[in-house]
């Protein structure tokens, strides 16, 4: 192993020229080429005077690469300069803290096949870097900052607790690499795909305990690809950018992620994670909006944390997981000045500095909170839907099925009872061709009637299922094709809405028959309480979804699968899904009925909750089967605790 040292001030470190390399400071020029064995240094003798001058890399290799110091250190300005990957050092660096700086696109390539190698910058601002060295290990003496990509490719990378600033950090392949943060700061200040472990085969990650933070301020889009390790906090910052950042990457988990930004801006999830601290919360005027990267598609956050209590929010598509039920109340409160886009769980969309809510689909018993508010409070109840009808055949007699009633609704006003006491309640469950249960409150003193099952025989007859009874009924379930043509396919009926605090469940649409496969469809699920009934099949298209209350949610039937209502709106015919509602406190709600099946054997979901189920078609073949489930009924329980009155009123959402 030699040692170099740089003479002749302005010229090309390349793989061939002798020129610029003494063995000795200040001595001539010619004595060798460094290879990866060799060190090199700079100093007060590798320029001419003390004037400035370049350094530029050409596939320039070395192993320890250093400056001089004290007397010896550079007396003039140097710029180590290069296009692209054009260094490649395969020891220690040492950088000064003065008259150096990286010109051009250097990229210096730490290339060690052995651990234990330092890197001191010295405040040095780099441009790129990459860590590809098979077996290598590398461990920063001090801050790294750099004005591009940071590469992790091959080989083990400790930040040793130390401040990392670059544009992006990347380790997306299958080669064996170890990323150690410790408690490391990642300021991150690009655009695009910030942070890349979307490859993450081989790679030992630790950083459970480091801080990410994203500190672009354009409206640039930024993209955070896990890899399904375990991060300390994502802190998405950047405080005037009002962009876009979406969590991609299945199986992350996250301590924290906050937000920093003073302005309104998106958080997208493109695949689910855990989280156990939220603290990201909007202003007045600055919404921060919360959604799925695929619209009606649920991506599911699950949280271990305590409660939290936001406000300014916009949530779709999002399920915030945790144990709800008679012992678990909301633990994520979305405030009162937030917006329920649809298709949200887990996330009460109510001021939970004031109020707290249960959700109740399981359990027998509820233990009255010591918190209880007697003067203050609403409860709500859901009957379970009814199921679709089962299609019936018997020669040439055919029958699609009926759609299923949707479930009644309830609500009791400042329930009186005493803190510690046990409440009795029943949850109505659903299944296909059968009749929805009734939920109950206080050992049966309050009831929401589950709606009634559809009905098909081999008379042959077919009919919709009656909506369960309520301070606001469900909807009727539609009635199924049926006749006594052979070869003639029979389209089935769509669920009925569940009632709702804005009246009775929509009417689901009746079914369409036809000698062609194609043209067999169903009717359309309604839409819940206060909505209005779904359309009929025809020859053409399956019958419509209901809208809600508010004229909007219903889906669109189709000649194959309807798409899905929202916000309870009813599902479009053929075998649409019906929409979950949120008309009760803005956060949940009685489901629209499912679409009828029409043409293609299909499954057909009826909303949450209690929408009647979908009637079952027969096809030209005479093929038939069962009917599907309503949706399952529900309590819903919102009280003050305190002396702030709560607005009992009933909030509506416009899509």
């Amino acid at each position: 192993m030699a040692t170099y040292y740089w003479v002749g001030g302005t010229g090309t470190w390349n793989a061939s020229s002798t020129t610029p390399w003494a063995s000795s400071s200040g001595g001539s020029g010619g004595a060798g080429v460094p290879t990866s064995a060799d060190d090199v240094i700079f100093d007060k003798n590798s320029n001419v005077g003390t004037g400035s001058f370049t350094v530029t890399c050409s596939s320039a290799v070395c192993n320890n690469i250093s400056f001089g110091t004290g007397v010896d250190a550079l007396d003039g300005a140097m710029t180590l300069s290069g296009s692209g990957s054009s260094l490649s050092t395969f020891g220690n660096l040492t950088f000064p803290s003065t008259n150096l700086s990286i010109g051009n696109t250097l990229i210096i390539t730490f290339a060690a096949t052995a651990t234990g190698k330092t890197i001191t910058t010295n405040g040095v601002s780099l441009i790129g870097v990459t860590f590809n060295g098979v077996g290598g290990g590398w461990t920063l003496q001090d801050n790294l900052t750099t004005t591009s990509t940071i590469t992790l490719t091959n080989g083990s990378l400790n930040t040793n607790n130390q401040t990392v600033t670059c544009n992006n950090f990347s380790s997306s392949n299958v080669n064996t690499r170890t990323f150690t943060l410790g408690t490391s700061t990642i300021n991150l200040s690009g655009t695009g795909t910030v942070w890349s472990f979307a490859t993450s085969t081989n790679l030992t990650f630790s950083g459970a305990s480091s801080t990410i933070n994203l500190t672009n301020t354009t409206t640039s889009a930024r993209t955070f690809t896990g890899g399904s390790q375990t991060f300390g906090t994502l802190n998405i910052g950047g405080t005037t950018g009002t962009s876009t950042t979406t969590i991609g990457s299945t199986g992350n988990t996250f301590n924290t992620i906050s937000s920093t930004k003073t302005v309104a801006h998106t958080i997208t999830v493109g695949a689910n994670f855990t989280v156990t601290n939220w603290t990201v919360t909007g202003t007045a005027g600055n919404v921060v909006t919360v959604n799925s990267s695929t619209a009606g598609t649920q991506r599911t956050i699950t949280y271990s944390g305590s409660q939290i209590n936001l406000d300014y929010m916009s949530f779709r598509d999002i399920n915030m997981s945790y144990t709800l039920g008679a012992s678990n109340p909301y633990l994520v409160y979305a405030g009162a000045n937030s917006t329920n886009g649809g298709n949200n769980s887990g996330i009460a969309f109510i001021d939970g500095t004031t109020k707290k809510a249960y959700r109740l689909t399981t359990g027998t018993t509820w233990t009255v909170p010591s918190d209880w508010n007697s003067s203050n409070n609403n409860i709500y109840l859901i009957g379970a839907g009814g199921g679709g009808a089962t299609s019936a055949v018997s020669g040439n007699n055919r029958a699609a099925g009926g759609g299923g009633g949707g479930g009644g609704y309830r609500a009791i006003t400042n329930f009186s009872t005493t803190a510690g006491s046990t409440i009795t309640y029943a949850i109505g469950t659903s299944a296909g061709n059968t009749n929805g249960g009734s939920t109950t409150w206080n050992s049966g003193a309050t009831v929401a009637g589950g709606g009634s099952r559809g009905d098909a025989t081999t008379t042959p007859t077919s009919s919709g299922g009656a909506g369960g009874t309520g301070d606001f009924a469900g909807g009727t379930g539609g009635a199924g094709a049926f006749g006594t043509v052979a070869l003639t396919g029979y389209g089935g009926g769509g669920g009925g809405g569940a009632g709702g605090p804005n009246g009775v469940g929509g009417n689901g649409g009746n079914g369409f028959a036809s000698t062609t496969q194609a043209s067999v469809s169903g009717g359309g699920g309604g839409g819940n309480g206060g909505g209005s009934a779904g359309g009929n099949g025809s020859s053409a298209l399956g019958g419509s979804g209901g809208n809600n209350f508010s004229g909007v949610g219903g889906g669109a039937g189709s000649a194959t699968t309807g798409s899905a209502g929202t916000v309870g709106g009813g599902g479009g015919a053929n075998a649409g899904t019906g929409g979950a509602g949120i008309d009760i406190q803005n956060t949940i709600g009685g489901g629209g009925g499912a679409g009828g099946v029409g043409p293609s054997a299909a499954t057909a979901t009826a909303g949450l909750y209690g929408a009647g189920g979908a009637g079952y078609r027969v096809s030209t073949a005479g093929v038939v089967a069962s009917g599907q489930s309503g949706g399952q009924g529900v309590i819903f329980i919102v009280y003050s605790t305190s002396a702030v009155s709560t607005n009992s009123n009933f909030f509506l959402m416009f899509a």
